[in-house]
């Protein structure tokens, strides 16, 4: 029998790991995802950290929203997330300095970092291949391999409090 799967983009910038500390992105600072939702306080200058602290936080929520919708979907659904590489370029280096940003297209040339040319093949891979039918549970695939995401990244408080979060904003929104 094929099963679907439902593939997530999360990152492994949810944790504290060199890449991260390089480009200074602050690590995750949990609260109640209504909390999370708001917007910066007008008079509270976006920073480079706040940036940061943001983009870990969302990451940290793909993988709890990912445990939560494996625990929901219907029998023959398997859910997971990938995370192709770091990428130059993106959200992640756009709110960096330009020192920071310059050594994002220097690393973007070293072999085997990610770009979208080389991360759309293996998303397609992830989504469609054989290899990876067996993936559920918010399994964590980096770029090619499976990795076992750090133990705070299973919490299943906080999953189903994002999961019941997210209705409430969407109830409120309409």
């Amino acid at each position: 029998m094929s099963r679907a799967r439902v593939v997530l983009l999360g990152s492994n910038t949810y944790y504290e790991n060199i890449f991260r500390r390089m480009l200074r992105v602050a690590p995750a600072d949990w609260r109640d995802p209504i909390e999370l939702a708001q917007p910066t306080p007008p008079d509270l200058p976006a920073t480079a950290e706040l940036s940061g602290i943001a983009y870990s936080n969302s990451k940290l929520a793909i993988l709890y929203y990912a445990h939560e919708l494996q625990r929901r979907a219907p029998k023959g659904i398997n859910v997971t997330v990938f995370e192709p590489g770091f990428m130059s370029g993106t959200g992640l280096s756009r709110g960096q300095g330009p020192g920071i940003q310059r050594i994002g297209r220097l690393i973007e040339r070293i072999p085997g970092v990610s770009s979208p040319t080389h991360f759309g093949p293996m998303l397609a891979s992830i989504v469609l291949d054989d290899r990876w039918a067996h993936l559920r549970d918010g399994a964590f695939v980096v770029k090619d391999e499976e990795r076992e995401v750090k133990p705070f990244a299973k919490d299943r408080a906080r999953e189903s409090r994002l999961w019941d979060a997210t209705a409430e904003l969407l109830k409120s929104a309409s």
